[in-house]
């Protein structure tokens, strides 16, 4: 199933790149993980594009652990932008499902199907004639799958962050995807570049508010840079 499953990945992508006017995304990860101590590395790859007022992305990757390696979970999803007329806020839903295709076995995956869905508000402030500041705040819900190697739950996700002149600041929280985990909170700064034809966005994220328990070290830290081209 989960070569069937890499399989129908590579081909969607393949497919999208040659009929559509896909944006592409590569970008490069690592981090310090949340089942031990140790890093991961990952280099991931992303085909985005737009279909009226939807936007699709589906994502795969390459992920690098110390005692493993081998293809990412990967993911496909749908987000739909719209404006009520009553509100100041644009508001966006996203639906996302994401394919076991990497090995549980090797701690490279879950191996579970998980489906999610996500509310988004974003309101852009004029500052000066040429300045915005932009806002966001989300709420969202991820349904688990089964997995034969880990107690997976059901878990709600919430956040906010601002932008201005390329640089965002943002927080996310969410509940833990295993049984008996606590909530975590991230904070996160990201940076945006425009080039002729390229977008450049490094970003640094740390785990915060977090409690120490024995035989479990919880991500402390993550980073990266992604190329949009």
């Amino acid at each position: 199933m989960r070569y069937l499953l890499l399989t129908l990945t590579l081909w969607i992508l393949t497919a999208i790149s040659l009929v559509t006017q896909a944006e592409t995304v590569i970008g490069l990860h690592t981090g310090q993980s949340k089942i031990d101590d140790s890093q991961w590395q990952q280099v991931s790859l992303a085909y985005k594009w737009k279909i009226g007022q939807s936007r699709w992305t589906v994502n795969s990757g390459w992920l690098k652990r110390e005692e493993a390696s081998g293809i990412a979970d990967s993911s496909v999803s749908m987000t739909w932008l719209f404006k009520p007329s009553l509100l100041k806020h644009w508001w966006d839903i996203k639906l996302k499902l994401k394919l076991p295709t990497a090995d549980e076995q090797q701690a490279l995956g879950t191996g579970s199907f998980d489906q999610e869905i996500r509310l988004q508000a974003i309101r852009q402030y004029r500052l000066t004639s040429s300045d915005t500041l932009l806002h966001w705040m989300y709420t969202g819900y991820r349904n688990r799958g089964h997995s034969d190697r880990y107690r997976l739950q059901n878990s709600f996700k919430w956040g906010t962050g601002l932008q201005y002149q390329g640089i965002s600041l943002a927080y996310d929280g969410r509940e833990g995807s295993q049984q008996s985990s606590d909530i975590q909170h991230y904070l996160a700064i990201y940076y945006q570049k425009k080039f002729s034809g390229l977008s450049v966005s490094p970003y640094l994220q740390k785990r915060v508010l977090q409690k120490e328990v024995e035989g479990q070290q919880p991500e402390q830290w993550g980073a990266g840079v992604s190329v949009k081209f």
